[in-house]
């Protein structure tokens, strides 16, 4: 049986997918598939499945293997549309000015902008990231207006999901290290 983690990353990979999920429990908690009561919303606002029956948009059963990948990293959540968004801007922006981030944040941000799932330990490394360049918001050239705009720094910020990046990744962190 997989932890209530994996089971709720699953769910959400697949919800986000496109995919509806449903949850099977006995009134007490447990899962009991002779008793199905139908079942509360995980943290991450989708329906849950204990069993992990996926279903397509018309409803069809579907398998795990067709919902997602059975790798675990595989399974996490994706981020919101606006760090998606702000990815994107930042490798425009690299592309244009020639400058800012690292090859790991463009990394990062291919996957952020593309919707990729996101493994607890990524989601981690993304909370580091912003809580070691918070200060690269006070440099020249971060905010619109400012010589040199964008900056370096605020490129690279972009590239790893600016400010809708940085909440989701924190709120995602804390959501992992309650379940573990």
């Amino acid at each position: 049986m997989r932890s209530s983690f994996a089971r709720t990353v699953a769910v959400a990979a697949a919800c986000a997918a496109g995919l509806s999920a449903s949850l099977t429990v006995s009134p007490a908690g447990a899962a009991d598939p002779g008793q199905p009561e139908r079942a509360a919303v995980t943290r991450f606002g989708y329906k849950a499945s204990d069993e992990l029956e996926f279903f397509d948009k018309d409803g069809k059963p579907i398998k795990i293997g067709q919902a997602a990948k059975h790798d675990a990293d595989a399974l996490a959540p994706s981020a919101p549309q606006a760090a998606r968004e702000e990815a994107q801007r930042g490798l425009d922006w690299r592309a244009e000015h020639n400058r800012g981030g690292t090859m790991v944040g463009v990394a990062r941000a291919r996957d952020l902008a593309n919707g990729r799932a996101l493994s607890p330990d990524t989601i981690r490394r993304m909370v580091s990231y912003f809580a070691r360049h918070e200060i690269d918001k006070q440099g020249e050239g971060y905010q619109p207006g400012e010589p040199g705009y964008p900056s370096a720094g605020r490129i690279a910020w972009a590239l790893w999901g600016g400010d809708a990046g940085r909440e989701w990744a924190e709120r995602m962190a804390a959501e992992i290290d309650d379940q573990e």
